[in-house]
């Protein structure tokens, strides 16, 4: 296939090495690849923000929250134009407004006025401007509002998962967080009478909500009536994270009922997805402000074909995707007995749901599916 043009790939955040951030270089890697797969010759450039973490750390982490202050500091990573050159198309996966971007911008529409430029917002209200309650939050909001005001008229479009026609004044390009199908097999499900495996793979952060289940499994297991347990619910929590020490606080005394595995990646982690009978995605988005989930993990249980417990509304539930238990988004213990129905009837019905699922992750979560509006903007600008 002959190159449509020259694409130069600009991603701001999400893809260090450092493994917080895994599912977001798959992410940035599928793109790359995605437009590759349309006939576009990509140049990447991709830069992290600086990573501050531990004590070893402390006098970096403290110049990095002094920088909030400051109106010509910044928190991100900055790429300048050298490193970005000419192209016909820029894609950018960016953090947020400061005068370095804005700089970026601007050079890249004065020396390529017929270029194309499309701003991906992953998040939105995105990262961290969705409250002011830190002064230093509120000092890098009023940053960003000025530099985004100015910096938007040498944007064309943007990239975001939401169905706003409009953001920020600017048009939108509707895409989908998509992976790579060719990456994941469907699970073997050794299924095992009596017994429901749950698994949650997250870097665990609040929003996961994971101690919601654990508190769950508590008032299950100590309720007279489930005395002589038939139904034994086992949790498999695979990661680290800000909330692992105080999961495992919550867990303390269940034994063999919450088993904690730490990372794991690789045929590790596949053994692990093989006992899953169901999976746990977001059980309180209310404590990140998030109403409606794109995550890539729940990809990835599609893919696998293992259905899933959420308190998200999902954005794929537009494309007609309902293989879920979505529960109550609040603060209440998750209700075992509902995973248990829940578990029944997809029990019942293994074969069909799994086949569904497989398909419509074939149809709709790829990275091609997932980012043709884009290809398709771009093709039409040629």
């Amino acid at each position: 296939m002959c190159a449509i043009g020259l694409l130069v790939f600009i991603s701001q955040w999400g893809t260090d090495l450092h493994g917080v951030n895994g599912g977001n270089v798959k992410k940035v890697m599928s793109q790359i690849s995605a437009f590759q797969e349309y006939g576009f010759n990509v140049k990447p450039v991709i830069k992290e923000i600086p990573h501050h973490n531990g004590t070893p750390g402390l006098i970096d982490r403290v110049s990095s929250k002094s920088k909030n202050f400051l109106p010509f500091c910044t928190n991100n990573a900055i790429v300048k134009y050298d490193e970005v050159g000419k192209a016909d198309f820029y894609y950018i996966r960016f953090r947020a407004y400061d005068f370095y971007f804005y700089q970026l911008i601007k050079q890249i529409k004065e020396n390529n006025p017929n270029s194309k430029l499309v701003l991906e917002y992953s998040d939105y209200p995105y990262l961290f401007f969705r409250g002011t309650a830190k002064i230093s939050d509120f000092l890098v909001a009023k940053r960003d509002a000025f530099n985004k005001k100015r910096t938007l008229k040498y944007v064309d479009r943007i990239a975001t998962l939401l169905k706003d026609a409009n953001i920020d004044g600017k048009e939108t390009l509707r895409i989908f967080n998509g992976i790579d199908m060719s990456k994941i097999k469907i699970n073997k499900h050794d299924e095992n009478d009596g017994e429901i495996n749950v698994l949650v793979v997250a870097s665990l952060q609040t929003l996961h909500g994971v101690d919601r289940f654990i508190k769950g499994m508590k008032n299950y297991y100590n309720n007279e009536k489930n005395r002589n347990i038939i139904t034994k619910i086992i949790l498999h929590v695979v990661g680290d994270g800000s909330c692992l020490e105080d999961l495992k606080k919550e867990a303390a005394g269940m034994g063999d009922k919450v088993i904690f595995y730490g990372f794991l990646h690789g045929d590790e982690l596949e053994q692990i997805y093989d006992k899953a009978d169901l999976g746990i995605e977001f059980l309180a988005p209310h404590r990140r402000d998030v109403w409606i989930s794109a995550s890539l993990k729940s990809r990835e249980y599609i893919a696998k074909g293992i259905p899933f417990i959420t308190a998200c509304k999902l954005d794929i539930e537009d494309l007609g995707y309902r293989e879920f238990l979505r529960v109550e988004d609040s603060e209440e213990p998750i209700n075992m007995n509902e995973v248990i129905e829940y578990y029944k009837y997809y029990i019942e019905n293994k074969d069909n749901i799994r086949m569904n699922m497989r398909k419509f992750a074939e149809k709709y979560l790829s990275m091609s599916f997932a980012m043709k509006t884009v290809t398709d903007y771009f093709k039409k600008t040629i």
